[in-house]
């Protein structure tokens, strides 16, 4: 099983990368967990479909699923974050993928719920 896994954070000693880093060095043989840390060479979104986003886009379609990981900014999710999901909640690379998603930061309550939002979750 193949795992995308993006945190929403571009900060070098972010707990969320930590968290997937850690769940990586720590998952089982049979699951292949691929951190994508390239989030900050997405460009804003807009209708010119730039390469980096191919790339991603591809690195989604090739994955069984993804990890969300993000910090809590302004009662939200990282804006780099969802940058990143108004690119892809639209594509057929995301329809029907699970994703799980995670927030480890201190004292955050709305991270979640933003991402239930953006991705549509009920």
């Amino acid at each position: 099983m193949k795992i995308l896994a993006i945190s929403g954070s571009l900060r070098k000693d972010s707990y969320n990368t930590a968290l997937l880093k850690a769940m990586k060095a720590l998952a089982p043989e049979h699951i292949e967990i691929t951190l994508f840390d390239e989030l900050g060479q997405i460009p804003l979104f807009n209708p010119d479909i730039d390469p980096n986003i191919i790339a991603l886009k591809n690195r989604l379609a090739e994955a069984d699923g993804l990890f969300l990981s993000s910090p809590e900014y302004a009662r939200g999710i990282s804006g780099v974050l969802k940058n990143a999901l108004n690119w892809l909640v639209s594509g057929e690379e995301f329809v029907d993928m699970p994703v799980a998603i995670f927030n480890i930061s201190q004292r955050a309550s709305h991270a979640l719920d933003s991402l239930h939002v953006c991705l549509e979750i009920s």
